[in-house]
């Protein structure tokens, strides 16, 4: 996990997101931190994969992009929406930022906009500590969702992009 050409850039992030996800999906999970790939032969980086299979055996993957607080560049919008495109997979989001830049909404945006499915993991759920995230947890009821990463979708684009965003693409919990 280390390896990474920014050395500690995001590594905190990832061991945050790491401990969220094992918490929130109630220890279901295989992981594995920093991984390389290729998307149309062109080699990249992913800061974490995650594979989750529920109580009826249901396979879900989340893979994720870290950041200690910096916005996304270019060159990994790119290959994030090309990856998610190219898998149906979740693409998670992590920042320590209490929020994402407001280019990074418009961003994501455009992402579920497109059928990428995005979860958006802010320092407030990445710092939760245990029994506040068992709260959390409990008192949001999964509603239509058959899976937890797809009620985690929902509810962290309903707090990051706003209410409008969710009522015109009829996302509720």
């Amino acid at each position: 996990m280390f390896r990474s050409g920014n050395k500690l850039d995001g590594n905190i992030t990832v061991l945050l997101a790491l401990n969220f996800f094992e918490q929130i999906l109630d220890h279901d999970l295989q992981y594995a931190p920093s991984f390389d790939f290729k998307v149309d032969g062109k080699p990249n980086e992913m800061d974490f994969g995650i594979i989750s299979t529920g109580m009826f055996r249901e396979v879900e993957t989340i893979f994720g992009e870290s950041k200690s607080g910096a916005s996304l560049n270019a060159d990994e919008r790119a290959k994030l929406k090309a990856f998610g495109e190219k898998t149906g997979s979740y693409i998670c989001f992590c920042t320590l930022s209490k929020e994402f830049s407001d280019e990074d909404k418009d961003y994501f945006r455009e992402l579920y906009e497109t059928d990428v499915k995005i979860i958006l993991l802010t320092k407030h759920l990445l710092e939760m500590d245990y029994f506040d995230l068992l709260k959390y947890k409990s008192d949001k009821h999964p509603g239509r969702s058959k899976t937890i990463p797809d009620w985690l979708m929902r509810l962290t684009i309903i707090d990051n992009l706003g209410g409008d965003f969710a009522k015109k693409h009829y996302l509720w919990i």
